[in-house]
């Protein structure tokens, strides 16, 4: 919510700032202890339903940071903004 609040229609941070508060904070934040229960072998270890929390707060924080209705797909959310789906970039972490 406190991205929400930064990055207002009249006032605020732009596209270029509020995307470097979401990738340097915010994701830095969500995915701080991934590496416990996520692996790229198998899905004995990966939790579905962590991932999927994962990928509802990166799809609310991108439809703020472009200002996209929730209505606007999520593949052409993440390839407007040039943020990594978190499946992705757990991966290549």
């Amino acid at each position: 919510m406190a991205l929400h609040r930064i990055t207002t229609s009249t006032w605020g941070a732009t596209f270029k700032r509020a995307k470097l508060v979401y990738t340097s904070v915010v994701r830095s934040a969500m995915i701080y202890g991934a590496p416990i229960w996520f692996s790229l072998v198998g899905t004995e270890s990966t939790k579905a339903n962590l991932i999927h929390k994962l990928e509802q707060t990166q799809n609310r924080c991108l439809r703020t940071i472009a200002g996209a209705y929730k209505a606007t797909p999520t593949q052409l959310l993440e390839s407007e903004t040039g943020v990594l789906p978190i499946h992705t970039y757990l991966s290549v972490l």
